[in-house]
């Protein structure tokens, strides 16, 4: 029973682990979409030198070490799952790097709460399986801050080198770390008086090793791809009350997909009872020893992942007020999501034991009822695998395909590009024609009804398929008299994807 009870806590983050990596990579298979698509594009543009040069222009308004990771996994072969591999492993590699830091500031139990809540929030399994820097970013915050509490404690020099490594590393994947970093060294220099100097010096080569990054971070924030997206999602309480529900207990894509139907209404009912609960047993308790709450209780490893869970939404939202740009949006806020679950295990763990596992089963029943919604594909990324294998199975030679998959931004891949057989005849509607360079203000745009009389003359007599999204017409005006639609296909995801197949009058057909 003794070594029964040692090994325990390791088998369930075992088991733990490996939940969250089966919903990571049920994830993983999706289809490239968004972002991802510029992270392909940059990932393939040749070597790491050319990655980075290319990172460093108004291509991207980020920085570049997530790119560095999709090519570096782009040696091993193509593919979503390839490209993602980097956020895949590190995503996954957080769940026991939560346990960890865990048991730094609460039990085994408390720590096996904050993994579970890692491993099964929506947010953490999307941005696992997302080729893009968060999950990068939460991984190296974490470390950081876990290296830099065994520093502390242990007075031993590898661990301020982990810590400046960690630091450094988050910076060079995503700028809204900046606020987590800010509060973390803070709370560490007035907190812990020993370790200002170590902490200092760390924290100093790691900005060192960032300053030839600087110049790229001026271009990024004078980017006007910065100031569309502040368009896009303005700081507004609605805006702002949008992203703080799917940062914490739902996924990114709040416009399409409500936390209402992910989770669920009863999912997340149950959590706000389990909040209730553990709150209401913690309040008991404190009214009892009656505690005040003063400089010893801020100094506790406890506050500072109180004060690392508020960093990000609070420095985003200062940050924001000052008008050099809009930076307030759910996947700007993920440096502050591993921080989130470990505050609200902390705040289970603070309960009586009776209320505790009653609380503890209600919060992990709304992530669970999340992650097991996550593998729908009514929740998925769009399908366009699925769109180009009907089109395969249905298209003749000289058939002609109307991308209308391209995003305005970034470019200049479209959805259709990674996936059609380069033979096929093309043409991009509703979108730049542009392929050789991140799209433009000014690149030439075709209309859906410009693009199907391009599509006609560069194949006459030829079927056409159009593969367009939900907003799509029922019909292509530009197509020459006589053409009809014979097929209509839609496949289900947050944006649907509809194929439909135009067929010319028999009189026409080649």
């Amino acid at each position: 029973m003794k070594r029964l009870s040692r090994f325990w806590p390791a088998l369930a983050l075992v088991v733990i682990t490996a939940i969250g990596l089966a919903f990571r990579l049920i994830t993983a298979h999706e289809d490239v979409f968004a972002d991802e698509l510029a992270t392909l594009w940059v990932s393939t543009r040749g070597g790491p030198g050319d990655v980075i040069s290319t990172v460093y222009t108004d291509a991207e308004i980020s920085p570049p070490l997530p790119f560095l990771a999709a090519w570096l996994s782009g040696q091993f072969g193509d593919g979503p799952v390839l490209l993602r591999l980097v956020s895949l492993a590190f995503g996954t590699a957080t769940i026991p790097i939560v346990y960890g830091l865990g048991l730094r500031v609460m039990d085994r139990a408390g720590a096996a709460v904050a993994a579970a809540i890692t491993a099964l929030a929506p947010f953490m399994i999307f941005y696992s399986a997302e080729a893009r820097g968060y999950a990068l970013t939460m991984a190296f915050l974490t470390i950081s801050t876990l290296a830099a509490l065994i520093a502390v404690e242990s007075r031993r020099t590898r661990w301020w080198i982990l810590y400046a490594v960690a630091v450094c590393a988050a910076m060079y994947c995503h700028y809204t770390a900046v606020f987590v970093l800010i509060a973390q060294f803070a709370w560490i220099a007035w907190a812990r008086p020993q370790a200002r100097r170590p902490v200092l010096i760390a924290s100093a080569a790691a900005a060192v090793a960032f300053a030839p990054w600087l110049p790229g971070v001026v271009r990024d924030f004078q980017s006007p791809t910065t100031d569309i997206l502040a368009t896009l999602q303005p700081f507004d309480l609605p805006n702002v009350r949008l992203s703080l529900v799917h940062w914490s207990i739902s996924y990114p894509y709040g416009t399409v997909v409500s936390a209402r139907d992910l989770p669920g209404t009863l999912p997340v009912i149950a959590l706000l009872v389990g909040l209730a609960v553990a709150a209401g047993s913690v309040i008991a308790a404190r009214r009892k020893i009656r505690p005040v709450i003063g400089r010893e209780m801020l100094q506790r490893p406890g506050a500072l992942i109180v004060l690392l869970a508020l960093a990000t939404p609070v420095g985003a939202a200062l940050f924001s007020l000052t008008g050099v740009t809009k930076v307030f949006s759910t996947r700007n806020l993920a440096p502050s999501w591993t921080y989130f679950a470990l505050a609200l295990a902390l705040l289970l763990a603070s309960a009586a034991l009776r209320p505790r596992v009653v609380a503890s089963a209600l919060v992990l029943i709304c992530f669970a009822a999340g992650a097991l919604k996550m593998p729908n594909d009514r929740y998925g990324r769009p399908r366009y695998s699925p769109a180009v294998d009907y089109i395969a199975d249905r298209a003749a030679p000289g058939d002609v395909v109307i991308d209308e998959t391209a995003v305005r931004s970034p470019g200049p891949l479209s959805h259709l590009d990674p996936l059609l057989e380069p033979s096929r005849k093309r043409v991009r509607g509703r979108a730049s024609t542009e392929r050789r360079r991140p799209f433009g203000v000014f690149d030439k745009v075709l209309g859906s009804d410009d693009a199907a009389r391009v599509a006609a003359a560069a194949a006459p007599g030829k079927r056409v398929f159009a593969v367009t999204d939900i907003q799509g017409g029922d019909h292509l005006v530009g197509l020459p008299r006589g053409y009809r639609l014979v097929a209509t296909r839609r496949f289900e995801s947050i944006y649907d994807v509809i194929v439909k197949v135009y067929e010319p009058p028999p009189s026409q057909r080649g």
